[in-house]
């Protein structure tokens, strides 16, 4: 039998008394328009929250992407 486990807090404060979110799952998808989207799943106590988050066109995240296929490739 598999163990579940444990509940643990998904928002803490930091330090700085600022909310930090923990996030099990994120993806990055890009639309056909190049826009960018967040897609990212929440687990809980309370059970699994999803949020999809529109961030527009990224040339940083273009280039990223860019450079980790080519570096897929040359492997």
């Amino acid at each position: 039998m598999a163990k579940r486990r444990a509940p643990r807090a998904v928002v803490k404060e930091s330090p700085t008394g600022q909310a930090v979110m923990r996030v099990d799952d994120v993806l990055l998808s890009r639309d056909e328009r190049g826009t960018w989207l967040i897609d990212m799943k929440v687990r809980s106590s309370a059970g699994d929250r999803s949020l999809q988050i529109p961030i527009g066109k990224h040339r940083a995240i273009d280039r990223l992407a860019w450079e980790l296929r080519k570096g897929e490739n040359q492997s």
